[in-house]
């Protein structure tokens, strides 16, 4: 019998599923107390996540939940979900974030990015508020870490339990509430279907949003790639493509024609497209107009920027540079004299190609990286040379809707904020004013810290 009809739709029914962003899990991964466990396979290809737009697609699943990401839990860390959350918004579903934070209240040595004090875990606590609140999703807290008492039972952070309430309260009544990010990245669930088992581009894919994506400066919407194939999706000025390796003809079409128009780029990692009912760099070269070279050798893959004469990379300092050191094969670097060469590629014997390129046309933009993981500073140029809107350029994460910018700290100082429109604005944890009638502000921030700003319509919050 479905959920629906067990509870004659009574009930609100869903499951924990749609572990996208985070499949790289195996034995390994939690430790399993085992000095053996594995670490050297990812569980993407047997995890049972790959049919999330089925999923997605059903009547009878109204949420999805997860545990929020083990990849950069502790103060100065991310903290996102792990799915692709725009899609479960797109399919009417709501994503409800499992938030089994551990305090310091909880036994010493739980790991998983515990804090050490009641000021660390509201500041934590803070983050993940502001992750929540400009997502419009809901979360629960696990309380199990402290067997009396709880884990929250602490005054400083009941208080911002306290002051979320309220906020919560004052969001439902803003006016409008959908998706300000001009910036889309990308999933393809059945990627993981058509390639290695090897946790060897997972790990560094997957670490990017923590260390890359959520500092670029911007707010960013994470799709799955059957939304853009499938019309449900709206426009961006930049769209990332995290691992679209396997795309049949009529769907490179698709694709060539949502992004081949209106000014808009893509940035493309390592082989896209190349597996459709053969393996072929042309169908690479067909999807992205960028005609690349392959190696039939395994290596590890680093970009450095090798050009300081173009905008996409002239305030980077000279030791720009990304990739991984686990193995990826076959290899792939750039051949195409139409394009301009922005980084260098080394490879398999030391051997120096073009790995990081720009290619213009009429109405559209191409760019491609050979290697995983690009740092904040070099996404944050390309969302600028495309025209996204930049909140912020310290690199601290950051989070925003269209009445809110959230920031949380790594370095201490003061912190420049960019509005998009001219307005009064209040940090909301603490209540304090900060600007009127301004279009940036600065305000200082605390190492570690947490600030939310309001800056919309009517009383604050």
């Amino acid at each position: 019998m479905r959920s629906g009809q067990a509870c004659n739709r009574e009930h609100l029914a869903g499951a924990f599923y749609g572990y996208l962003q985070e499949i790289v899990w195996n034995n390994g991964f939690f430790g399993q107390r085992l000095a053996d466990a594995d670490v050297a396979h990812t569980a993407g290809a047997r995890s049972g996540h790959t049919g999330l737009r089925e999923v997605l697609a059903s009547p009878d699943v109204d949420f999805l939940s997860s545990p929020y990401s083990y990849g950069f839990r502790g103060v100065g860390g991310e903290g996102g979900f792990m799915a692709p959350e725009e899609s479960v918004r797109l399919a009417g579903k709501l994503w409800i974030s499992e938030e089994d934070m551990r305090t310091h209240l909880w036994p010493q040595h739980s790991y998983y990015g515990q804090t050490h004090n009641a000021h660390e875990t509201a500041e934590v606590l803070k983050r993940q508020l502001a992750n929540i609140l400009t997502h419009n999703a809901g979360a629960w807290w696990c309380d199990w870490g402290k067997r009396e008492g709880g884990a929250y039972a602490d005054p400083e952070v009941m208080h911002v339990f306290r002051r979320a309430m309220e906020v919560g309260q004052h969001q439902f009544a803003l006016p409008d509430r959908s998706s300000v990010a001009e910036i889309a990245v990308v999933f393809d669930a059945e990627s993981p279907l058509y390639r290695s088992t090897a946790n060897n581009w997972d790990i560094p894919n997957w670490r990017n949003r923590a260390w890359g994506i959520a500092r670029i400066g911007a707010p960013v919407d994470v799709l799955l790639l059957s939304d853009l194939l499938e019309g449900r999706a709206r426009d961006y000025k930049l769209y990332y493509f995290k691992d679209a390796f396997h795309l049949s003809a009529s769907e490179r079409e698709t694709l060539k024609a949502l992004l081949r128009r209106d000014g808009k780029a893509a940035l493309w990692l390592y082989a896209p497209g190349f597996v459709e009912d053969d393996l072929d760099v042309a169908h690479c070269e067909d999807l992205m107009g960028l005609a690349l070279r392959m190696t039939e050798r395994q290596w590890g893959v680093s970009i450095y920027v090798s050009n300081f004469d173009h905008p996409l990379t002239r305030a980077l300092p000279a030791s720009t540079f990304w990739g991984t050191d686990m193995r990826l094969g076959p290899l792939f670097t750039v051949d195409d004299t139409h394009a301009t060469t922005l980084g260098t590629a080394v490879i398999s014997q030391g051997r120096c190609e073009p790995g990081y390129v720009l290619r213009e046309y009429p109405t559209w933009a191409s760019l491609y990286m050979c290697a995983p993981n690009p740092p904040p500073m070099v996404l944050r140029e390309i969302a600028r040379y495309v025209g996204v809107h930049l909140y912020s350029e310290s690199e601290d994460v950051l989070y925003a809707d269209r009445y809110h910018v959230a920031l949380h700290t790594v370095r201490a100082g003061a912190k420049r904020v960019y509005l998009p429109y001219r307005a009064d604005v209040w940090e909301v944890y603490s209540g304090r004013f900060v600007g009127r009638n301004c279009t940036a502000f600065e305000d200082v921030v605390e190492a570690g810290g947490t600030h939310l700003y309001y800056y919309g319509p009517g009383p604050r919050p």
